[in-house]
């Protein structure tokens, strides 16, 4: 098996590991850092705010799909015992 050493790990001419500078000059990139991946540019993340409307009605069909009212989803929340994974998941976007 091969010894992996620092080297191995750091660039040449990295500052990792010393206490003669601040840490932002001493953070530089080192041979496992990927590329980032994408810029704000080209992020295709769309974002929709519902209404009032469609939100409680939102939140009344995922209660009766678990079979809940929003009193016994907030007792679960009380007592932290969700019935279910989803209900807690209901609880994290609603409570």
């Amino acid at each position: 098996m091969a010894r992996v050493t620092k080297r191995d790990l750091v660039a040449e001419d990295s500052t990792l590991g010393s206490t003669n500078q601040d840490p932002p000059a001493a953070w530089k990139v080192n041979k496992m850092t990927p590329p980032l991946a994408a810029s704000a540019e080209q992020d295709d993340t769309l974002t929709w705010k519902p209404s009032r409307q469609e939100w409680d009605a939102f939140v009344q069909r995922q209660l009766d799909e678990l079979g809940l009212t929003y009193e016994a989803l907030a007792d679960q929340a009380a007592r932290r015992d969700f019935r279910s994974p989803e209900a807690l998941v209901l609880w994290t976007m609603i409570g």
